[in-house]
């Protein structure tokens, strides 16, 4: 679960090499979809929480950019 106050890292884009590694704090929860955070420079942004490693869910660290439209 992502809670104020915590410190967490961006999930990773599948399929894409990405060498990032900061670690964002979490200044605000708005509506338990959306994240106001903090960088180490103190700039400010806005992510959806589904795009942060949940600790309770370390193995989830990667999203799909595209979902796939259609049946299967």
């Amino acid at each position: 679960m992502i809670e104020k106050g915590g410190i967490y890292k961006l999930k990773k884009i599948k399929g894409f090499k990405d060498e990032n590694k900061d670690e964002f704090k979490v200044l605000e929860i708005i509506g338990d979809i959306a994240c106001c955070i903090q960088t180490k420079t103190n700039e400010q942004f806005v992510f959806q929480t589904r795009f942060f490693i949940d600790p309770e869910k370390p193995e989830d660290d990667t999203f799909d950019l595209i979902k796939k439209i259609g049946k299967e």
